[in-house]
């Protein structure tokens, strides 16, 4: 069975993407599957795990605008980055565009449940 779990503060710099990222070999070492998806537009867990974030190709971002869009999404391989047995879906600053347009679109609170519920 699944888990998701979530690690979120307002405040910047209390530690969000470093406990993440620790969190995330701490469960692979337990031998858990781990998906890290980076939800922060200062993209820090990205920079750590693919060090300069103009590389990204598909990063959270885009999915989530393809999901709005109702644009078909590209397939897993090329948005899931694995370092180290762990899996990322990478930031960027795309996830701006999304926010925006979220508080533009009516009913967007259900964007997210269609986009979670795949």
């Amino acid at each position: 069975m699944a888990r998701i779990i979530v690690l979120g503060a307002i405040k910047g710099g209390v530690g969000k993407s470093v406990s993440t990222y620790n969190l995330a070999y701490s469960l692979k070492k337990l031998g858990k599957n781990v998906l890290v998806v980076d939800f922060d537009r200062s993209a820090n867990i990205t920079r750590c795990v693919v060090g300069d974030i103009k590389t990204v190709a598909v990063s959270i971002g885009d999915l989530m605008m393809n999901q709005m869009d109702e644009e078909e999404q590209p397939n897993p391989a090329e948005c899931i980055i694995s370092r180290n047995g762990v899996d990322f879906i990478p930031s960027s600053k795309v996830l701006s565009a999304v926010d925006t347009k979220l508080r533009l679109e009516m009913g967007a609170e259900k964007i997210w449940h269609v986009f979670w519920s795949r």
